[in-house]
């Protein structure tokens, strides 16, 4: 936009541009999110079946991470071995105790990725509408980059 202003471009002219950088924006920023949402997704699914491998052909060493998950919470002796022995006796929840705790990883469900996209997508569209709001005002050029720099970084500052 600073470019056109720059070049003395009407403000109709620059409008026209800074909504089609607009719509550029907002989708590759949207389809970034998803896909990055996707991948979350396939890597939280992926390491779900490493660690159920490693429960079946492991299970010493899957009982000896979730002794150590436990004494960091501060359970020690009989108490972690209780603690141990009900985690261990229901496979999903020594499942969810691995993946929370060992891995950090939290589960995301297949919507989120969309949900993602749309949240970034809009986020870019209000965004980018912030420095286009003097164009509205004027159709001087100066007086629509300088009032476009000064609402940018003020808004910049706010958020």
């Amino acid at each position: 936009m600073l470019g056109l202003l720059a070049a003395g471009t009407s403000s109709k002219l620059i409008l026209i541009a800074a909504l089609a950088a607009l719509a550029a924006e907002s989708i590759s920023m949207g389809a970034v999110a998803y896909t990055s949402t996707l991948s979350r997704r396939s890597l939280y699914l992926s390491e779900v079946e490493r660690e159920r491998r490693e429960m079946a052909e492991l299970p010493e060493e899957e009982r000896r991470e979730v002794r150590e998950i436990l004494d960091g919470w501060g359970f020690e002796g009989e108490e972690r071995e209780e603690m141990l022995r009900r985690i261990e006796s229901k496979p999903k929840a020594m499942l969810d105790v691995m993946m929370a705790f060992e891995l950090r990883l939290a589960p995301v469900h297949v919507d989120q990725a969309r949900q993602s996209a749309l949240l970034v997508g809009g986020a870019t569209v209000v965004g980018s509408f912030i420095p286009l709001l003097p164009v509205f005002f004027t159709s001087n050029p100066w007086a629509i980059g300088i009032s476009s720099v000064i609402l940018s970084g003020a808004m910049l500052f706010a958020v």
